[in-house]
């Protein structure tokens, strides 16, 4: 009976002991999740800063091609301090800023080359890459018919069940392109919620 008091009190002081040691965890968590958002605002608001930057010089004609005065991200610093955060977090941040790195080089290099493709270019790539390419006009699905309906050609019957069923592929893929490419936004833009906002 003179051991249960004993027993009772040790194991309170553990429960505490235990709180104590999640209350640390979670505040160390907390300023890692705050310096891991902030290394992301950093690095996007530096490219952001350049983008404004070069078409400010762009908009007010340039000042003779000496590129531009803002540099982009510091990105050895970055790495730098995302290996300090450590863990996976850390991992994730790394890749995360490699990544970015890799795209802003990219984005660099096309703006660079004036070969930046426009927003319909590029919709119009994706289709004609989901459809299987060729053709003219809008998405590669304009002109080739001769100005005459297909149904009013005669032929072989099989060879238009044929062309019907890649042309119902075609158009599934087309559909499958377009709900990657929203699943795939969808996901980036909670991947980067997550990692600004420790969700």
């Amino acid at each position: 009976a003179e051991g249960r008091p004993a027993l009772a009190a040790a194991s309170a002081e553990e429960a505490q002991e235990r709180e104590a040691l999640l209350r640390e965890r979670a505040e160390a968590d907390a300023v890692l999740r705050a310096e891991a958002a902030d290394l992301l605002r950093e690095a996007i608001g530096g490219i952001e800063a350049w983008v404004r930057e070069k078409r400010a010089e762009e908009g007010g004609g340039g000042e003779g091609g000496g590129g531009t005065a803002v540099a982009g991200p510091d990105w050895l610093r970055l790495q730098q301090r995302a290996k300090v955060v450590g863990g996976d977090l850390g991992a994730s941040l790394s890749m995360t800023l490699e990544e970015l790195r890799a795209d802003f080089g990219g984005y660099v290099k096309l703006d660079e080359e004036g070969r930046l493709p426009s927003l319909a270019e590029e919709v119009e790539d994706a289709a004609a890459a989901a459809v299987g390419g060729g053709g003219g006009g809008l998405f590669g699905l304009g002109g080739g018919g001769g100005g005459v309906l297909g149904g009013l050609t005669t032929g072989d019957e099989e060879a238009k069940r044929r062309e019907r069923r890649a042309s119902g592929a075609a158009a599934l893929e087309a559909k499958k392109l377009r709900l990657a490419a929203t699943v795939a936004t969808r996901a980036s833009k909670d991947a980067a919620d997550a990692a600004v906002y420790g969700v």
